[in-house]
């Protein structure tokens, strides 16, 4: 039987059948076709139901780990044989709907409890139902049709929707169903109609789910999937905490909830940092600890959230995708883990850590998912409660088997593992949570001490024991600032392109730090941010330690920046942590907007040497004498001031691609200094604290210059550079800078400095 669609008439009401066509179903009140097989709406998602609707403490989301909670499988299949919208009933015959039913058949073999959807969306009012109705069906006049009021379309929606039937009340919030009206000579008709089926309701993005309730992230794709989506959720009785405001977005496949005192969400493609800032000085998440698992390197579509690569299927195993495991892996994933210290206030507890060992830190068995396996079938498991596993491929099975610490129930699933894998966009874990204590193993917190600042130093040193990295999300070339730096070229290469080489080589850089034990504080650009060149942090804030400046205490420095864009990698965020990092901030930025505009870039255009306090600095429109004299005469530093230029005349725009000051060895180009005077007092003043390498023009553009001192954990002394840069050097200067220092790391950094104009020790920011 198909609804009434109601036709007004002067003299009252009759009815117009309409009939559905083609896979995005649409008719008119003239057509004769009929359907036999559309896509069907499918939803599979579970929850814990009270007798009356009602939430317990703190309902939560995908994956909960406890094995013990029950869950009830809340089912919706697109009716076979009941009255629908259609004028046939559907004959299930799709791929989609025949592994539905053998879910849901095998779900009720192992007698996991089934609520229908159609239990959950009738629960509500009837007056409720209709109202959401009317709201969600949409219509539009047709070009020819006379002027429609509101007031008339409104009307005509709320009578189409009191002639359904419950059950076709049902099918119309599960689609997507719009409407093109006529109205001529005062009379209304439907001309057009279109049935647009909705598929993985349950796994809608925009709405996250945490142990406290929903937040809700701006939509995209399908908005009538999100509205249904949340009506069901609301009548399920999950409270709402609230949305993230734009242009901030998170996805809900990011949360992985491990106890009520842990939750593991994801950033990445899809839900960026900014967004978990927000949840967290919101207080949404509603646990102690808060594990960001961070996609920085790869962000590809296929590994485009959390959910795709870590299941937990018990409180002791976690099924893990072995392609983002292991600290030398390009596409990594890296944890850094927050603890609540008061209302809205996390603080970082761990920095850093790989994903392999961050998980086996907390006492989880590792069940890995090979990759060309992975690829095939994705994880290839459902937890569905209970110790409970589904699973659709033997192979995936075979592996579980092996891990000692799994005591629960495999079930396998007559499915054909890639279809299972596609299938499960329509799962969704929902249990609450329990008072028991948790099993994974979270360690004591030391509050006395930022975790990214090294111990303060008990003498004046060159190099720094931590370095603040940006990811280059967002990377190309910044049109400002190519104005005048001559480094940078253009490649050709579609921005996304770029970005996606940027972020392989920063991963590479990234690796070899770790690997040398340096300390890396790790931030991330977001594309909206605006700021392409935010992989050189070094330009906009400098550290000192209380050695320095004893009777003013430890600072942070932060400086006026040339182009608006890199103005804008000042973000907050990292601004407020370095600022609670040290005893007081100096500023410089207010120069930016002076009458006359001028300009410090930090240690772009300062060449510091903390040690004896002097400072080297190549004027440009980045370093502008005057205010480099009011930074020294602030920061006690004797200054030395000089012209340099590249071959072609033009000025050297930072002087840290032609200058580094280490400990004991200096690099500079002196040839790139033309006035005699200034270079003799620059070799004077150099020569008299350290041994003095002259590099090349050539070398300079190879960026030799570009290098930078670091120490490690144990108080190594290392020189950082790129790779090109370390060709570039000769054998015999290789041999002077390791009678300087312990090591040389360098890593490729090709696309970086080609087109960014900036090497190693730009992507570097000290931190003392």
């Amino acid at each position: 039987m198909a609804p009434a669609i109601l036709r007004e008439t002067s003299g009252g009401t009759t009815t117009t059948t309409t009939r559905t066509t083609g896979s995005s179903s649409r008719g008119s009140s003239s057509g004769s076709s009929t359907l036999s097989d559309i896509p069907t709406t499918t939803t599979l998602f579970r929850a814990v139901l009270g007798p009356t609707m009602q939430s317990a403490r703190g309902v939560v989301a995908p994956n909960w780990s406890s094995d013990n909670d029950a869950a009830t499988c809340v089912v919706h299949f697109l009716s076979r044989d009941a009255e629908l919208l259609f004028e046939n009933a559907i004959n299930p015959q799709t791929q989609v709907c025949a592994d539905l039913v053998v879910l849901g058949n095998t779900l009720a073999k192992h007698n996991i409890d089934t609520l229908s959807l159609a239990e959950v969306i009738l629960k509500r009012p009837t007056a409720e139902v209709e109202e959401f109705l009317v709201s969600q069906i949409e219509s539009e006049p047709t070009a020819a049709s006379e002027p429609l009021s509101l007031n008339e379309i409104t009307t005509f929606k709320k009578n189409f929707v009191k002639s359904l039937s419950s059950t076709q009340r049902l099918h119309a919030v599960a689609n997507s169903f719009s409407f093109k009206l006529h109205k001529k000579e005062g009379l209304l008709s439907v001309e057009s109609y279109e049935i647009s089926p909705l598929s993985g309701l349950a796994q809608d993005s925009s709405q996250l789910l945490t142990v406290k309730g929903i937040v809700y992230s701006r939509p995209e794709g399908n908005r009538h999937r999100v509205r249904v989506w949340r009506h069901c959720l609301q009548t399920l009785g999950f409270p709402t905490l609230g949305s993230l405001p734009a242009p901030l977005q998170a996805c809900g496949r990011d949360v992985v909830l491990v106890n009520d005192q842990l939750t593991f969400i994801g950033s990445g493609r899809l839900t960026d940092e900014g967004a978990i800032r927000h949840m967290l000085e919101k207080e949404f998440f509603g646990t102690e600890r808060v594990a960001v698992i961070r996609d920085l390197f790869e962000r590809s579509e296929h590994r485009a959230t959390l959910s795709s690569v870590v299941r937990i299927i018990s409180d002791k195993c976690v099924v893990v995708a072995e392609a983002v495991l292991g600290s030398s892996n390009p596409i990594r994933r890296i944890v850094d883990e927050y603890y609540r210290v008061d209302v809205g206030h996390y603080e970082l507890s761990q920095l850093g850590v790989e994903l392999n060992d961050y998980l086996t830190n907390l006492g989880f068995q590792i069940i890995k998912i090979p990759k060309t396996l992975e690829e095939e079938v994705g994880l290839g498991v459902s937890n569905a409660g209970m110790g409970r596993i589904l699973t659709a491929d033997n192979r995936v099975a075979d592996l579980i088997k092996t891990c000692s610490a799994f005591q629960g129930t495999l079930i396998p699933i007559a499915i054909q593992p890639a279809q299972f894998k596609a299938l499960q966009t329509s799962f969704l874990t929902l249990r609450k949570t329990t008072e028991k204590s948790c099993s994974v193993t979270l360690s004591k917190v030391d509050r006395s001490w930022p975790v990214w600042r090294p111990p303060e130093q008990k003498e004046r040193k060159q190099t720094a024991g931590t370095v603040l990295m940006v990811a280059p999300v967002g990377f190309q070339l910044n049109e400002e600032t190519a104005v005048d730096n001559q480094f940078m070229k253009r490649t050709g290469n579609a921005p996304s392109e770029l970005e996606a080489q940027a972020l392989l080589e920063f991963s590479g850089y990234h690796a070899k730090l770790r690997a040398a034990g340096v300390r890396v504080w790790l931030h991330s650009a977001e594309r909206y941010h605006g700021t392409p060149d935010a992989v050189f942090p070094n330009n906009w804030f400098s550290t000192h330690t209380t050695m320095e400046s004893p009777d003013d205490g430890s600072m942070v420095v932060f400086y006026p920046m040339r182009t608006p864009s890199r103005r804008q990698e000042r973000r907050q965020h990292i601004v407020q942590s370095l600022v609670r990092g040290y005893d007081q901030q100096v500023s410089f930025t207010h120069y930016e907007t002076a009458d006359r505009p001028r300009f410090l870039e930090s240690t772009g255009t300062i060449i510091m040497d903390h040690i004896h306090k002097i400072a080297y600095a190549t004027v440009s429109q980045r370093c502008s004498g005057k205010v480099m004299r009011a930074w020294a005469e602030r920061m006690g530093y004797q200054v030395c001031l000089f012209h340099s230029t590249d071959v072609h005349g033009r000025p050297i725009y930072h002087t840290n691609v032609m200058m580094s000051v280490g400990t004991t060895l200096a690099m500079v180009c002196l040839d790139s200094i033309s006035n005699m005077e200034e270079r003799d007092h620059l070799v004077k003043t150099l020569s008299a604290t350290h041994t003095i390498m002259n590099l090349t023009r050539e070398q300079v553009n190879n960026f030799c210059g570009n290098v930078l001192e670091i120490s490690n954990v144990e108080g190594k002394r290392l020189l950082a550079m790129s790779t090109r840069a370390y060709n570039a050097f000769t054998a015999e200067q290789k041999d002077l800078i390791l009678q300087h220092l312990d090591d040389i790391v360098h890593a490729n950094l090709d696309i970086i400095e080609t087109v960014g104009g900036g090497g190693a020790r730009c992507m570097l920011g000290e931190v003392f």
